[in-house]
């Protein structure tokens, strides 16, 4: 990794042996308890360059090639995790904002649709096969009710 080349034992966030923190306050203004402006502190770190191209190299031990082979497995994994909760987020997504929202306005219609004063008498009217069905079944209940007033004399 890069390691960062400092002085006195100052880490590069800043916290001194003591616990000061020189990352928070203004920038001016603060100093190190040893004596070290922010200024100097941030030049006294030197980080190494980056090379400009990563090559893999020749002579991987086997725990190279094992290390190689975990991180492949937990990305492949975490890809897989990923995938996986996006797969069960797109029928609730579809849930959410189509149907949702298709039942709040196919409501609002039906309401305005159905409650107005001059369709009420129109929808409370009983079609003409149900008037008859009715018809016949009450008539069905008198006939019942009769037998059954007999069968009880006896």
């Amino acid at each position: 990794g890069f390691q960062p080349d400092t002085d006195a034992g100052t880490s590069v966030a800043g916290g001194g042996q003591n616990g000061h923190s020189l990352v928070s306050g203004s920038l001016s203004s603060m100093s190190d308890p040893r004596g070290y402006s922010l200024n100097s502190l941030y030049s006294m770190i030197r980080l190494r360059e980056p090379p400009s191209t990563l090559k893999p190299s020749e002579n991987k031990t086997d725990r190279d090639r094992t290390e190689i082979a975990i991180v492949k497995l937990l990305v492949k994994s975490y890809y897989d995790i990923v995938r996986k909760s996006i797969e069960d987020a797109v029928p609730k997504a579809i849930m959410h904002f189509l149907v949702n929202h298709t039942k709040r306005e196919l409501h609002n219609v039906l309401i305005r649709k159905l409650y107005r004063e001059s369709l009420l008498d129109d929808m409370l009217r009983e079609t003409d096969e149900v008037l008859i069905r009715r018809q016949r079944i009450q008539e069905t209940l008198q006939v019942l009710e009769q037998a059954h007033r007999v069968l009880l004399l006896f």
